[in-house]
């Protein structure tokens, strides 16, 4: 099994995946743009991503090509509006669409600018082309995973396992604690 999580920029995506992280799946701090592009992080520094660690890109490589550096049990990200040719290229992976409502986003934007002084923007574009995901997708929100929705935690564990193989409570508080490279204050 892969798995991808296609998010809203500042709606979890790096919490998500250190909850992934937590139930054995391989983080590959990969970050895949439907254009071929892809970043890959140092999941060891937290400033990567507002160094810009990497920009990476193999010329005439497409997305779908992009998707076989994601290993078995393993994952990537992106921010993916949605288009039915990506959906194709995804259809053997299991889908996790991230949301957040769209002010909180923007506060969020405002307080990774000040932390990091790096420029983050977000479209309506973008954010209702990932709205078009939640229907195809297991639909996971900030809130879900901030406010530790243990059973919309459990229901994402038997979308991906089958069965609920771990604590989800325990899960969700480690990945809270753990670094990631793309946290902001989270909001009080």
């Amino acid at each position: 099994m892969r798995a991808f999580i296609i998010s809203q920029p500042k709606s979890g995506t790096y919490l998500c995946s250190n909850l992934l992280a937590e139930w054995g799946l391989d983080q590959t701090a990969l970050h895949l743009t439907p254009g071929g592009w892809y970043y890959k992080y140092d999941l060891d520094d937290p400033s990567s991503m507002a160094n810009f660690i990497k920009y990476l890109h193999k010329e005439g490589e497409s997305f779908k090509h992009n998707l076989n550096l994601i290993p078995e049990n393993g994952f990537a990200v992106g921010h993916i509006a949605y288009q039915p040719i990506i959906e194709q290229a995804l259809e053997s992976f299991k889908l996790i669409v991230l949301t957040r409502p769209r002010g909180e986003v923007l506060q969020s934007i405002e307080r990774f600018k000040d932390e990091f002084n790096r420029e983050i923007q977000i479209g309506d574009r973008l954010r209702r082309g990932i709205g078009k995901w939640k229907n195809k997708a297991f639909h996971l929100t900030f809130d879900d995973m901030i406010n530790k929705n243990i059973e919309k935690l459990d229901e994402l564990q038997i979308y991906l396992f089958g069965e609920i193989k771990f604590d989800s409570e325990k899960s969700v508080e480690n990945a809270l604690n753990k670094k990631s490279i793309t946290k902001s204050s989270i909001r009080k």
